[in-house]
């Protein structure tokens, strides 16, 4: 009877412990599994390495690219292409102001990351220059800001760049200055082979107060970093039009060209924009019809 019971006992004691494992197993499969959130990047800069293996780049990068942009025009030269990298020089402008970077990039596949030359050597945050090649363009789809250490106000790297040398834009105010091209049509019959000096001073456009008793819309413009030199002024309402522009004959005077379809103001400036050009030009040329 004595071991009989002891038995029992130990039978009572595997059974227990054989409930006790098949709980904690039940539980540990239906327990939901533990997720550590780790904190966002703050910085979204194209990771090259991990996206692509270097130097396994089918396409071509080397020639001459541009961005071809009435106000901010680029070139970007790539030479010395090899399998894993390739030399590079790019040249931005805003206005008469410019920007300019040259090192060398590695190649990620369809992408690349450029650094400066030595001769660019700074101990501010080393500029980065991304690439990516899409056959025929190539993107600058980011550059860090200490880039802009060698580029003047208002300049941009980043855009599309075309294959092939700088094109001639064609341009106009039509968008920017007018609404629609009927009213861009009477400019031009006012204006006449003058157009092309509103369409050149007028790169950065702006909205004007108008001064006079007359409504009309006001536009005001000039180059980025010539603005006391190469400026332009519109007024237009439904009915008529009164404009000035200013150009250099020679490199001591300014001139400015006056042009107006009213009656009343073929000799005389409105209000407004005698008040814009105050005064800054040596000439005035009544060039009214």
């Amino acid at each position: 009877m004595k071991y009989r019971a002891i038995t029992i006992s130990l039978l009572g004691v595997m059974i227990f412990f054989l409930a006790i494992s098949s709980y904690l197993l039940v539980s540990a499969t239906n327990s939901a599994p533990t997720v550590i959130y780790l904190p966002a990047s703050t910085e979204q800069s194209p990771n090259l390495e991990e996206s692509a293996n270097q130097g396994t780049s089918t396409m071509s990068w080397e020639g001459e690219w541009s961005r071809n942009s009435q106000s901010s025009p680029g070139t970007l030269t790539i030479t010395d292409e090899t399998a894993t990298d390739f030399s590079f020089s790019l040249t931005s402008l805003s206005g008469v102001n410019i920007g300019e970077l040259a090192g060398t990039a590695t190649i990620y596949g369809e992408r690349a990351t450029g650094r400066l030359s030595e001769d660019y050597g700074t101990e501010e945050e080393e500029c980065t220059v991304w690439f990516t090649n899409k056959h025929n363009q190539i993107e600058i789809e980011k550059v860090t800001q200490s880039c802009y250490n060698w580029a003047g106000m208002g300049v941009v790297f980043t855009g599309e760049y075309k294959q092939g040398e700088t094109k001639s834009v064609q341009k106009s105010l039509v968008g920017s200055v007018f609404a629609s091209a009927d009213e861009d049509s009477r400019f031009r019959e006012l204006v006449g082979e003058d157009y092309s000096l509103f369409t050149e001073n007028l790169m950065y456009i702006y909205d004007e107060e108008n001064l006079d008793p007359f409504g009309a819309t006001v536009k005001t413009g000039s180059i980025r970093g010539l603005a006391s030199i190469n400026y332009g002024i519109i007024m237009y309402n439904d009915t008529y039009m009164w404009a000035a522009v200013s150009h250099l004959p020679n490199e001591n005077e300014i001139h400015l060209n006056y042009y107006s379809s009213h009656p009343d103001y073929r000799g005389k400036l409105p209000v407004t924009i005698e008040n814009y050009v105050n005064g800054k030009y040596d000439k005035l040329i009544l060039k009214s019809k």
